[in-house]
């Protein structure tokens, strides 16, 4: 009897173990992180020319349709802060939507897919974007003013 209750013990822990997920909670979006970054990297891409200057506009990536608001904060010709926020539909996928800052690199922000809002790192988003003429704490970014 002992060594029967003793299998039963070991298969019922085997099935709890196998039943049970590391952590439910922890999802992680449809969407890859290259996506994210591409979609960050044509927005700054198309707003190059008038950085100094608040800009709304429409690109396309990957399929997405991407519409986005550039802003910001400007002294003697040089971006000192700015803000891009960013909402892209693609038929048939989630659609996507985030606000990213200069203050938010090294942060994690909020990255809205379909339903569901995860925290990224807004480092990983800007990837290696440059945005000419910020002056801030990010050593990849060229510290020039921005020519009038």
């Amino acid at each position: 009897m002992k060594k029967i209750s003793v299998l039963l013990l070991a298969l019922m822990m085997l099935f709890a173990f196998t039943a049970c997920d590391d952590n439910p909670n922890d999802e992680t979006p449809d969407v890859p992180m290259d996506t994210l970054t591409a979609i960050f990297k044509a927005v700054i891409s198309d707003v190059t020319d008038t950085l100094i200057s608040p800009t709304e506009g429409d690109v396309s990536v990957e399929g997405y349709e991407v519409s986005y608001k550039y802003t910001a904060t400007v002294s003697s010709a040089v971006v000192s802060d700015w803000t891009v926020e960013v909402n892209a539909t693609k038929e048939g996928a989630d659609s996507i939507s985030f606000i990213i800052k200069s203050e938010d690199l090294g942060k994690t922000i909020d990255v809205t897919i379909g339903e569901n809002t995860y925290p990224v790192a807004a480092n990983d988003i800007k990837g290696d974007t440059i945005i000419s003429g910020f002056v801030g704490d990010d050593d990849e970014e060229e510290k020039t003013p921005l020519a009038n």
